[in-house]
């Protein structure tokens, strides 16, 4: 797995279901001036044998008004790879997919709570969930158009709404592009969900994504799907 640097681009950066926790918070925008001082931060601290390489995370970036710029500033900082952390939906709107990738971005973490009305229901908007589906399709639509080779992966935030569902978001995600499908523990999950989780890894095979489980009960026999500590509080 390539070691990211997350640099927030503005707050508050969690993405929770919002028939966990309904209320929000206003968000915030750093400036371009900011951002990019922490970008050449973690350029000159960076370490590891492979990259720099920069997601570009924090509140939803697509809706920071000055997005281009941070990202030009993340390609004049020396990052070799920039990724960003999106629900995905901005993605079908104008050029944003291509945008994006000829900005330099070859990187897509995509937030996926479900699908249909749970989905919806989830994130707090109707039709978010075919929206952010649709945007991960338009994305590696256009990097194929493009002939570039891009790495996309779905992130699906686990709670007791949406883990009878699994197998099926795995689905969907792949189908829309995904190659990678990260179910990361939002809340305490039940152990009996053990199955279902072991369920969702094998769909993922057949449909060529990987699973990754992170938090989540894994039978034994799935052990090799587990990831690291879940990043997010």
């Amino acid at each position: 797995m390539l070691p990211f640097a997350r640099v927030e681009v503005g707050s508050p950066a969690e993405r929770r279901c919002r028939l966990c926790r309904p209320s929000s918070t206003p968000v915030t925008w750093r400036s371009v001036a900011d951002v990019a001082a922490e970008l050449k931060e973690v350029v000159s601290e960076w370490t590891a044998p492979v990259g720099p390489s920069v997601l570009l995370a924090g509140a939803e970036p697509f809706a920071h008004p000055s997005l281009p710029a941070i990202v030009a500033a993340a390609r004049d900082a020396g990052f070799e790879r920039i990724g960003i952390e999106t629900d995905a939906t901005a993605l079908v709107r104008g050029e944003n997919a291509r945008g994006s990738l000829h900005a330099g971005v070859r990187h897509l973490s995509a937030m996926l709570f479900g699908v249909g009305e749970m989905g919806d229901a989830m994130a707090g908007a109707p039709g978010a969930s075919a929206t952010a589906l649709q945007g991960i399709e338009r994305f590696v639509q256009v990097a194929a158009d493009e002939h570039l080779v891009v790495a996309v992966s779905v992130v699906v935030p686990v709670c007791r709404h949406n883990v009878e569902h699994l197998p099926v978001i795995v689905a969907a995600a792949a189908r829309a592009g995904a190659a990678r499908v990260v179910l990361e523990a939002a809340e305490a999950v039940a152990e009996s969900a053990g199955p279902i989780v072991a369920a969702a890894c094998d769909t993922g095979t057949v449909n060529r994504a990987w699973v990754e489980v992170r938090g989540v009960p894994l039978p034994t026999t799935h052990e090799v799907h587990r990831g690291g500590e879940v990043l997010r509080a």
